[in-house]
């Protein structure tokens, strides 16, 4: 999962990042994230052999603030 943390406006300081996943039933399933990062360009992977194939979506948060949120496929 690729995302970008933009420089914040109030300082240019690391911001608390979380990224997390959920099934299609809106279940945690997995924090790939929760710390604090600088702005920049970032890739994680998902490591999800425990999980059966389907549909599931990440959620992106800033500072507290829910950014983005994608839907994803799982095929195995």
């Amino acid at each position: 999962i690729k995302f970008d943390i933009p420089v914040n406006i109030r300082s240019q300081t690391a911001s608390d990042v979380k990224l997390k996943v959920y099934n299609a039933l809106g279940k945690e399933v997995g924090i790939l994230v929760d710390e604090k990062l600088t702005p920049g360009s970032y890739e994680f992977k998902w490591e999800a052999a425990h999980l059966s194939s389907g549909v599931y979506f990440y959620s992106l948060e800033f500072d507290g603030n829910i950014i983005d949120t994608k839907r994803m496929i799982l095929l195995k």
